[in-house]
């Protein structure tokens, strides 16, 4: 018995701190909340604040591992609120994401793509998986040209009120 307890707690994973200290690093840039400035679909551009269009002014805020993405009709931060598992994969050199509904039933879907910050902008392109579905295969440019199954958003990092 003292042999499957000492088995037991030595076969238990041990924290890299190394590989932790990596993603939190990774991390810090990309949270805070960021306003769609412009979304791209089949080669098709449409601002952030169009009217009459599914992302009109969303936001996302990123905390960690969760992601909210909220839609509004106006430029105040009110409106429906969606709450996501994130994951940055933050040992790779380009730096990919995956963000996907938290409980993984059918009819939901997992967002697969990379991401650029450039100042205050953030740049994400990415291909839809849906739960049970065809895999897909993570975008390896930020384009979203006609036929490729593939969504580019720009966001703009929102300023701290002081």
């Amino acid at each position: 018995m003292l042999y499957a307890i000492l088995f037991a707690f030595t076969a238990a994973p041990i924290p890299n701190d190394a590989n932790a200290a990596k993603q939190k690093a990774r991390m810090n840039p990309i949270e805070g909340v960021w306003v769609l400035e412009s979304y791209t679909n089949e080669g098709i551009t449409k601002s952030g604040t169009e009217p009459n269009t599914t992302f009109q002014w969303q936001r996302i805020e990123i905390d960690g591992n969760s992601l909210v993405e909220w839609y509004s009709r106006s430029d105040k931060p009110d409106g429906t609120k969606i709450a996501f598992r994130f994951k940055l994969h933050a040992m790779r050199d380009t730096r990919r994401f995956e963000f996907g509904q938290p409980n993984g039933r059918p009819g939901e879907w997992t967002k697969k793509g990379i991401y650029k910050i450039e100042g205050d902008t953030l740049t994400i392109c990415f291909r839809v998986e849906p739960v049970g579905g065809p895999k897909v295969e993570v975008p390896r440019k930020f384009a979203a040209e006609v036929g490729s199954r593939t969504g580019l958003a720009v966001y703009k990092r929102m300023k701290q009120k002081e």
